[in-house]
């Protein structure tokens, strides 16, 4: 029993920090009554997403790290289990609930009346379905471990701790988990590193910790597959503290919720496989990279994730990343046909080449229900707030990118379609290109049986917006620019354009994004920057975007030479060509004659080639050169 109590000791320590606050427990204690229940708390309510009658366990977490007596907390425990209660969503009442439980419960387990302990004991499974997987099948390990702890049963401790460790692998194509490319998918080609994934290095790496020195500890093979998925995966994936909201999910939809969690909270991933990995000085300079300690964790970057199709940038100063959906990968997180919990109701659009871009870091803080979802970042859509649902199981099958590392380019030849009132068809060729000061986005052979916009951005309005150095005043306007500066990003135009720019003060109900219960208004509301292109009239785009740059440096830009047609996208820059082939075929641009073999894409820089192929397209890949 020693080890186990030592164990239970750990898992106490390990939650300290983040329920201490002993004001806010003395309240609890203060108000507990003698039932054990609080009378704030609604213990037959079935809210959704978040089932709200479980802060009885926070609260009574917050009392028993504060020190206070032990009766009360057991007082608590006895009253919820002195009923049956049960929420809509299978989540909470098979893993979230024993999660919000174990705390306090190991906390006081040996002074627990044994008909009480054995009612607790029995919301802990002892075995894990085939079915679960990724950050799923860990939630219920670790709820095998809990069980183990309760009941002194070193057995189940070993069998949880097993099975934490089977979630732990590089998946093979079509599962879910940890990809080859150390992207994570969950509930099918849905890319979720910092949702579900963030979940699985976070509790892998907290039982790393319980269990070190001990007959349980981590295979040391599993915690460097982790180590991988931090640092191949994640972290090209947050700029700073601020983490891309492409990987997030559904969580996208939760900023009503007033929980703050801190910006550093990879330091306790990061501290745990630094004490167990030889990457030690590439973890040092990553955590001092989310501290702002430095503007790169050691070097700069363009990755593509071609498991999930994603592309990722970096430079001193900025970031920016590309996400698409296709036939192979999901635009939207469903289940049966559904957004999840009514978590995402109108983001039928978010994996449609949305691009965004962040130099402060802020510029899309919960901005979610102010977002007008018909004009999202990057995206050529018709002007509609599609549901989830309607836009989640794609149809495009040309779609992927390459990088050198440096450099990249991404591409979708988009065929999609949705029905509402009528069936609507839409699509065209989409490209964008990553360079150093400057990401080029390029669009042809756009169509549309409805309206079709091409949105810039649509972010938080700071500052001034300024079109050709004149100074726009908030409101609605239609505009033929060169470019447009607002908040140290630069839209430049590469050919004539007519834009739209709207921006002002707006105000919406989280309500509108998400099925919350709840008679609170969930108000937001702030100035958010819109800029769009109408293909009313056109049926092509091509601008660029400077990241962290001045008006002086917007009206000095020198358009790179670059090529948009059916059958090529093309951007030559200072000796690096980035290209598309839409088809097998030939290009003239800059100093080089290029010829493929088939449908590619292509990184040319200096005498280094890089290529790849569009899933379901053709591998073998033949590149011609000569100088022009």
């Amino acid at each position: 029993m020693m080890i186990i109590d030592k164990i239970a000791d750990r898992y106490i320590k390990c939650f300290s920090h983040s329920y201490r606050n002993d004001s806010e427990a003395q309240m609890f204690y203060d108000t507990l009554r003698s039932d054990g229940s609080w009378a704030d708390i609604d213990y037959t309510g079935k809210t959704m997403p978040l089932w709200q009658s479980v802060n009885h366990f926070i609260r009574l977490n917050a009392i028993i790290l504060a020190g206070l007596d032990k009766s009360a907390v057991i007082r608590g425990l006895d009253f919820w289990f002195s009923a049956p209660r049960e929420d809509p969503n299978w989540w909470w009442n098979d893993i979230g609930f024993p999660m919000r439980c174990a705390f306090c419960t190991v906390a006081v387990k040996d002074s627990l009346p044994e008909e009480l302990k054995t009612k607790i004991i029995s919301i802990y499974n002892t075995e894990i379905a085939e079915k679960w997987t990724g950050a799923n099948r860990t939630w219920f390990a670790q709820n095998i471990i809990v069980r183990g702890i309760i009941s002194g049963c070193s057995e189940l401790i070993h069998k949880g701790k097993t099975y934490l460790e089977d979630t732990v692998f590089i998946s093979k194509e079509g599962e879910e988990g940890i990809q080859p490319d150390f992207s994570f998918a969950q509930h099918g080609s849905f890319l979720y590193n910092y949702g579900y994934g963030l979940a699985l290095l976070e509790d892998c790496c907290k039982w790393i910790g319980i269990l070190a020195d001990t007959q349980f500890q981590f295979k040391s093979e599993k915690i460097e597959i982790l180590c991988r998925l931090l640092l191949d995966g994640n972290r090209y994936m947050c700029y700073h503290s601020t983490v891309d909201f492409n990987t997030i999910g559904r969580n996208i939809v939760r900023g009503y919720n007033s929980k703050k969690r801190s910006k550093y909270f990879l330091d306790k991933v990061i501290d745990t496989l630094r004490a167990e990995s030889s990457l030690k000085s590439e973890l040092d300079e990553l955590k001092g990279y989310i501290h702002g300690d430095s503007q790169t964790p050691g070097f700069i970057w363009t990755k593509m994730f071609p498991c999930l199709n994603f592309m990722t940038h970096l430079r001193a100063g900025y970031y920016a990343s590309t996400r698409f959906g296709s036939k192979y990968v999901l635009g939207g997180d469903i289940s049966n046909g559904k957004c999840i919990n009514g978590e995402g109701l109108i983001s039928g659009f978010q994996a449609y080449f949305l691009t965004h871009y962040l130099v402060d870091g802020d510029e899309y803080f919960k901005i979610f229900p102010l977002w007008n979802w018909a004009f999202l970042p990057g995206v050529t859509c018709p002007e509609v707030e599609l549901p989830t649902e309607q836009g989640a199981i794609m149809q495009s099958d040309f779609a992927g990118g390459v990088s050198d590392g440096v450099y990249g380019v991404c591409a979708i030849d988009l065929h999609e379609s949705f029905t509402l009132d009528n069936p609507v068809h839409f699509g065209g060729k989409k490209a964008c290109f990553y360079f150093d000061n400057e990401i080029i986005q390029l669009g042809c052979e756009l169509y549309s049986d409805s309206t079709l916009n091409t949105t810039l951005n649509q972010c938080h309005l700071k500052g001034a917006v300024t079109a050709d150095e004149k100074e726009i005043p908030a409101g609605t306007h239609k505009i033929k620019a060169n470019y447009v500066h607002h908040n140290k990003i630069c839209y430049c135009f590469l050919q004539p354009t007519e834009s739209v720019l709207n921006f002002g003060f707006k105000k919406a109900s989280w309500k509108r994004i998400a099925a919350i219960s709840t008679q609170d208004s969930l108000e937001a509301s702030g100035d958010i920057f819109t800029l769009y292109i109408p293909h009313a009239k056109s049926n092509t785009y091509a601008f660029a975007v400077l990241p962290n740059s001045s008006v002086i440096e917007a009206a000095k830009y020198i358009v790179p030479e670059y090529v948009n047609t059916k059958a090529v996208q093309a951007v030559y820059r200072n000796g690096v060509l980035s290209a598309v082939f839409y088809q097998s075929g030939s290009l003239r641009i800059g100093d080089m004659d290029i010829t493929v073999n088939t449908p590619c894409f292509v990184v040319i820089n200096g005498k280094k080639i890089h290529t790849s192929a569009p899933k379901g397209f053709p591998q073998d890949i033949n590149v011609t050169i000569k100088n022009a």
